[in-house]
């Protein structure tokens, strides 16, 4: 069972878990919205907690990664993420929606992280957390995992080498899988989990400090950036731009697209990264390395071909519409053009 590794203190690292959210509320019934500006809110002032709110929404939306709270009680943190959840539904806008769920996804990464290297059950905790929030069961091996196969496809980032399985070490219909790599899984999962729960969710009727709130997180949202290209692109990949650049948090299979479509036309890898910087879980320094490394730059050399068309549709990226006539790669785009 989950609970016997989890005490307050991780309700508030993790606070997207069922039991963390239980928890909130069965400490503080008697919480509406009606209520936040007026009540105590699990004891504490509700000033103290809505500036626990802001603190975490704002620098989340705007930074893409939601601090860890450390210098307030866990309560107020847990407290802080559900009222968090009901500003940002309350906005219906699914840049928000994303922004927030990978900054939070990528906050409590950081914490698995450090379970795994300071925790002398971390393994455990770490396992049990996954487990929990995946559906997936997980064998200890030397310093890592193991897990099912059909997992470990399904999760696995499509597009880079070192996650393809030609690349991986399988035994027994399992795969393994360093700690770091399950964290990166983790934070996926934990995306989705926070997503899916904010649609799931009736929209609020708010008011007072919320609605304050909700202005300031709808400021905090970066502005869409304007790219001149002269060119037509194909429709999958000029989708996936415009996505790109009103800060979706489009995945891994998309980016892979993007960068080596822009690669193999031309494009200069300083202003591939300078695309990239919308997404909401952007890392210059990371997407410089993959951008150059898809160019030949670094890396092996070798320069990466865009995927096929088939492969974009197995990946349901594919877009195709009347534009594209019979090619077989978005590179051919525009290239067997009907003549009218």
């Amino acid at each position: 069972m989950l609970q016997e590794f989890l005490g307050i203190e991780d309700y508030a690292k993790y606070p997207f878990l069922p039991e963390s959210i239980s928890y909130a509320l069965k400490r503080n019934p008697g919480l509406t919205i009606d209520k936040i500006d007026s009540i105590e809110i699990m004891g504490f002032d509700p000033g103290d907690v809505l500036d626990a709110t802001r603190k975490r929404l704002v620098t989340g939306i705007r930074t893409g990664v939601s601090p860890k709270m450390d210098d307030v009680h866990h309560d107020v943190s847990l407290v802080s993420f559900i009222i968090s959840m009901i500003a940002v539904r309350f906005t219906e806008d699914q840049v928000i929606y994303s922004r927030f769920a990978i900054a939070e996804a990528r906050r409590s990464e950081s914490y698995l992280l450090e379970e795994i290297e300071k925790n002398p059950r971390g393994r455990e905790i770490v396992r049990a957390i996954f487990e929990r929030i995946s559906g997936v069961k997980l064998d200890q091996f030397d310093k890592g995992f193991l897990m099912p196969l059909p997992y470990y496809m399904r999760f696995s980032v499509k597009g880079e080498e070192s996650w393809k399985l030609v690349n991986r070490w399988v035994y027994m219909g399992n795969v393994y899988v360093k700690h770091s790599e399950l964290a990166h899984m983790f934070r996926e999962i934990s995306m989705n989990m926070i997503v899916e729960r904010l649609k799931n969710m009736p929209k609020p009727n708010i008011k007072g400090s919320l609605l304050s709130l909700v202005k300031e997180i709808e400021e905090a949202k970066p502005k869409p950036r304007t790219f001149v290209y002269t060119g037509k692109m194909p429709p999958c990949v000029d989708y996936q731009i415009n996505q790109l650049k009103q800060g979706v948090n489009i995945p891994h299979s998309a980016r892979f697209l993007i960068a080596t479509y822009l690669t193999n036309i031309g494009w200069n890898p300083d202003d591939i990264v300078e695309l990239f910087r919308t997404a909401p879980d952007f890392n210059e320094r990371i997407t410089k390395y993959q951008v150059m490394q898809i160019s030949g730059s670094k890396g092996s050399g070798t320069k990466y071909m865009v995927p096929s068309c088939e492969k974009l549709l197995a990946l349901h990226l594919c877009r195709r519409d009347e534009t594209c006539d019979n090619i077989k790669n978005p590179l051919q785009y525009g290239r067997f053009r009907k003549q009218t």
